[in-house]
């Protein structure tokens, strides 16, 4: 079975107790920001490619792929 990295790493997030709260979180809510997915897998998490190509991949698929903080316009 010739399994690439991705699937690999996808099936891993599967269970990963920090990757669905933050999946749950991002549902509730109109955009996520990168501090948001900071603060709920770590910024080593984060850092790690191979950790985040599935994860950016299941928030996309939500339509919720993080935004810079500075960019995000107050409500007013």
């Amino acid at each position: 079975m010739n399994t690439s990295i991705d699937e690999k790493s996808s099936a891993a997030l599967i269970g990963n107790a920090a990757v669905e709260k933050l999946v749950e979180f991002a549902k509730s809510k109109r955009f996520i920001t990168w501090d948001d997915v900071i603060e709920y897998l770590g910024q080593e998490f984060v850092n790690s490619d191979e950790l985040m190509e599935p994860v950016l991949k299941l928030l996309k698929d939500i339509d919720r792929e993080p935004v810079e903080t500075d960019l995000i316009e107050p409500d007013v």
